[in-house]
């Protein structure tokens, strides 16, 4: 009877090693491929660094008391440490957007021009946070 052999690992660790071209860049002009070759251990450190970046979720809704109809876009979001979310809302018929507020604290009183709908942008996220639209009837 025939053996069975596995891959061997020096097979294994040639494989990890393979050489990837990558592109530096070298001025603002041009771009020359740059030589790095990548072992397994690499790979494993530079998959837990990537893993570990903090994300936060951004959680928008119409505020519950509110008069008026209409939609509050993206539900919820998924941003990365240090980005930006945009909230849209868009009221229904002439219900006016009238205020909002931020992790349950007190409403803010929206700009005039954005009574008929808007943005409202988070930046540079450090935590989760939620948002409620205030829409009133007219």
């Amino acid at each position: 009877m025939q053996e069975k052999h596995s891959q061997s690992s020096s097979h294994a660790e040639h494989v990890a090693r393979r050489a990837f071209i990558k592109k530096a860049a070298v001025g603002a002009a041009f771009a020359v491929p740059v030589l790095e070759s990548l072992t397994k251990s690499d790979v494993l450190v530079k998959s837990a660094l990537a893993a570990t970046v903090p994300t936060w979720t951004i959680t928008a809704s119409l505020y519950s008391g509110s008069l008026g109809n209409g939609t509050v876009s993206p539900a919820s979001q998924t941003v990365a440490n240090g980005g930006s979310a945009i909230i849209t809302v868009t009221p229904a018929g002439q219900d006016p957007w009238v205020a909002y507020r931020i992790d349950g604290g007190g409403f803010i009183p929206t700009n005039p021009s954005q009574t008929h709908g808007g943005t409202y942008t988070f930046t540079n996220v450090q935590a989760n946070h939620t948002f409620e639209a205030y829409l009133d009837s007219p």
